[in-house]
């Protein structure tokens, strides 16, 4: 399940004051937890009596707030039941068309729990739903934050539940088919995607360029990560990464094809670095999701792709 409730919006007169009776039997160090599953496992591992007893002090919101992340952790162990009755092969294959996709190994490893509250909060919730479900959304969306925060992270732990969402939905059987395939997702950093193209076009080489932007232009799910970050010669407008982007864009956005894009760049700083005209269709077609500004460099401490 890939979107947390969001806590409950809980007016001043119907929030439970402190009293022994709360603090005896536990609810309000209960309460603390953060919504969906950390406040169902800290539940869940409570003795009977405990729970009971919490029951009974808890407000109506609370007991909401309590049911619904209950409603998430029995949702958890149905999957976990049904990914035992899979082929074991079957996470090894996940892995591989990750790989083949794209993905770099660091990426395929980042685990979808590791998503911080934060940005599962600013997630939009049809997309989110939908990966979630083994289908591909009718938009996508881009990541718009600082550097180290968790966008590239985030996209390819996506991109993991969706494919393993999939593979629950189609049985082992049909699952075997995507050993050698891509499930039809293109990963391409962006960056490194522009000085491979330079360097073929440079070595007289431009078939293997245009074979890779076409690839990509035509994909069923496409992963832009890092646009912003590549280098430019001379100004944009005369840049042979920027001529591919545009064309790129262009081509999915006229015909609905679903996106995904990160940027280290605000949305003012895109529009000068792409152009008015690219940011505005780019956003049409994948509209951005600025995170919040206070986002710690997870990547500096180790924590993020």
């Amino acid at each position: 399940m890939l979107m947390p409730l969001k806590p409950s919006k809980i007016p001043p007169s119907s929030r439970p004051s402190v009293s022994p009776a709360r603090e005896a039997c536990g609810a309000d160090a209960l309460m603390a937890h953060p919504d969906g599953l950390p406040l169902a496992d800290a539940f869940l591992a409570l003795t009977h009596e405990q729970r009971s007893a919490i029951r009974t002090c808890l407000t109506y919101p609370e007991h909401r707030r309590l049911d619904e992340a209950l409603a998430l952790a029995d949702e958890r162990h149905r999957h976990t039941v049904a990914w035992a009755a899979l082929d074991p092969n079957v996470p090894a294959w996940v892995t591989d068309a990750l790989l083949a996709a794209g993905l770099q190994a660091r990426e395929v490893r980042v685990d979808p729990k590791a998503i911080t509250p934060a940005i599962r909060r600013a997630l939009p919730k049809e997309a989110a739903s939908a990966l979630a479900k083994g289908r591909v959304p009718e938009a996508g969306f881009g990541l718009l934050g600082g550097p180290g925060v968790g966008k590239t992270a985030t996209l390819a732990a996506l991109m993991r539940v969706w494919a393993e969402a999939w593979v629950r939905s189609v049985g082992p059987s049909k699952a075997a088919a995507i050993r050698h395939t891509s499930l039809g997702l293109a990963w391409v950093n962006w960056p490194e995607f522009v000085a491979a193209g330079k360097g073929a076009m440079a070595r007289e080489r431009g078939e293997e360029a245009e074979t890779a932007v076409l690839e990509a232009m035509d994909a069923g799910v496409l992963v832009l990560d890092d646009l912003g970050r590549e280098r430019v010669r001379g100004s944009y407008v005369e840049d042979w990464g920027a001529s591919q982007l545009d064309r790129l864009v262009d081509h999915r956005d006229r015909r609905g094809l679903v996106t995904f894009w990160t940027s280290n760049l605000g949305t003012t700083d895109l529009a000068h670095h792409l152009g008015a005209g690219l940011t505005s269709r780019l956003c049409r077609l994948a509209p951005p999701v600025v995170l919040p500004a206070n986002l710690p460099d997870r990547r500096a401490a180790g924590l993020a792709s």
